[in-house]
Parts: C-alpha cells; structure tokens; sequence
C-alpha cells in the first residue's frame, strides 16, 4: 500500500488530496472518501486514513480529499456559492478517480461528508455505490451542533449577524441559508444501487430512520464506535476499528472485476 499527494480539479483554485493505492499498482476499482464538516472533520480523518489503507490493502484506491476553501485546497471558507463549491468538489474528486481506474466507483461520506455527497447524486453525479457513515440528517442539524459545540465546549456565543461560528471555522449567513435546507434520505437512491447505511444506535437525536426498504440493495449496520471517535477532543478519540474493517469488507464485495493498471497521469497534470 502507498499513498500519493495530488492536486486536481481546475487550475485557478485547485483541490488537494491523498491516494490510497494497492502497492502492485493495479486495483479492482475506487473509493473516494467524502469528509465530514467543521470540527467533526479533525477528529474523523484519523479513521478515514485507517479506511483508505484498509481499502489499498483489498486491491481497491481510495482518493481522501479537501472541499474548496477547506483544508489545503484553494479558496476561503468565506467565499461565496459553498454549496455548490462543495458538490463540485465531490464531482470533481469522482471524475480524478474515474480517471485513475476504469473500475468502479464507490462514494463514502461521513457526517456532512455523507449529505453532500447524497445531494451530488441526486443532482445527477454518477457512482457505482454508496456509503454513509453516520449521515447528518440535515444541513440545519448540523449547525445546530457546531453552534451547541462553541457554546459548550468553549464557552464562546454567536456572532449574531446570520453566521453559524463553530470550533473550527465560520458559516456566512449564504452559507448557512444554502445548505440548512439539504435533508438526508436514503429514498432518494435507486433501488438498484449497493447502499451501505451505518447508523447510531439511537444515541444522538434526529438521526436518518432507520425503516427497511423492502426491495432495495441497501445494507444497515450500526455505526459501533462513532461516538468515541467524534464526540470527544481528537486527542481522546479511538479509533472505530471494527466499523472500518466492515465498511471495507462491503466495498470490496461491490468493488467486483478484475485488478487493472492505475494510471496516475491524470493526476499529474491537474495543475
């Protein structure tokens, strides 16, 4: 297994991100990893780093990477249009891993992770199965929460101008009223695609239902662990092992065919 910096997307304000690729050089197929949001985001790239080994180990490339105005990618969280930058980035990310391997493709989103990269297929984006792993129920959720976290964690009020200020960075009110309305469903998938759903057992309110959906390919496990990887400071976080290992089992039975050469060029000449 290795793991290759790249930058891809357009050249003026280019996205920043992390292969995981098989050690042979060849893989069934891809994952690309979608991040959670805010403060949730620093504790969760631990087990997204764990997922992308796990997932080269298999014989399947992951690609992890940063939305626009995020991490080491070009922009500013403050700029305008977030939403679409977001859904963009994840399209963007998409079509580098299709570029990669001629194999399938599968999304898997954590938290915000997992309702932007549900919105980007309902939207039309185009994926051969998903993953979400502890999905916000909504954009207004999660607000909520990075509101209830700078308040209890650090003692620290809102600004009070429309913006939502969380522990990690602040929502411009365009931001706030563009991705408040988003909601997560797993009816909005086709019946035929391989669905992976990893919920909480009940421990956090208003989470996605947890209704069967008879005749469908969607597969519900319970997200064992995510509290102690999200819900406390990262450098008191654990590792949620056992989820990683299943969700990596599961992609890889999706991710059928045979290994084929990855070609990285691609993601070379991004920039």
């Amino acid at each position: 297994m290795r793991t290759t910096p790249t930058w891809f997307g357009a050249p003026e304000q280019p996205l920043f991100g992390w292969f995981h690729l098989p050690a042979s050089g060849r893989a069934r197929g891809m994952a690309v990893l979608c991040s959670p949001l805010g403060r949730e985001e620093a504790n969760a790239t631990p087990a997204l780093q764990m997922l992308g080994d796990a997932l080269a180990a298999g014989g399947v490339g992951a690609l992890r990477f940063d939305y626009a105005g995020t991490g080491d990618s070009g922009g500013r969280s403050e700029d305008p249009d977030r939403l679409e930058a977001w859904l963009s980035s994840v399209g963007a990310a998409v079509d580098l891993a299709r570029q990669v391997s001629p194999g399938p493709v599968v999304l898997i989103g954590m938290r915000m992770g997992a309702l932007l990269a549900s919105e980007a297929m309902a939207r039309g984006l185009g994926a051969d199965g998903f993953v979400g792993w502890d999905p916000c129920p909504s954009g207004r959720t999660f607000f909520r929460l990075e509101q209830t976290l700078l308040a209890t964690g650090y003692g620290v009020g809102q600004i009070g101008d429309g913006s939502v200020a969380g522990p990690a960075f602040v929502f411009s009110p365009e931001t706030v009223a563009e991705v408040s309305p988003l909601r997560f469903s797993p009816d909005r998938f086709a019946p035929t695609l391989p669905v992976l759903l990893l919920e909480r057992g009940g421990d956090r309110p208003g989470g996605p239902g947890s209704d069967p959906r008879p005749g469908t390919a969607t597969v519900r496990m319970a997200a064992v662990g995510q509290a102690e990887l999200l819900d406390v400071y990262p450098d008191l976080l654990t590792l949620p092992t056992a989820t990683i290992e299943a969700v990596a089992q599961w992609v890889g039975t999706v991710v059928e065919g045979p290994d084929r050469p990855l070609d990285l060029r691609p993601a070379d000449s991004a920039v």
